[in-house]
């Protein structure tokens, strides 16, 4: 890697934890007054994409 031996292992802590501070803040973010998801695609959409994301990570760090 042109970033050095210690690049993946920082950048997947800090992918990771930029995820659980998105799923933190998530509903202080959320300031839509419905409650149905079908109404609220964004927030539900990046809720979903922010766990896909953690779930590639540890994946990808376990078999790394």
């Amino acid at each position: 890697s042109f970033l050095g031996a210690w690049a993946p292992k920082v950048l997947g802590i800090l992918a990771q934890g930029l995820g659980m501070a998105l799923l933190v803040l998530l509903p202080f973010l959320d300031r839509n007054p419905e409650r149905h998801p079908r109404k609220r695609p964004i927030v539900i959409g990046l809720g979903i994409l922010t766990i896909i994301m953690l779930a590639i990570l540890t994946i990808w760090g376990k078999v790394s």
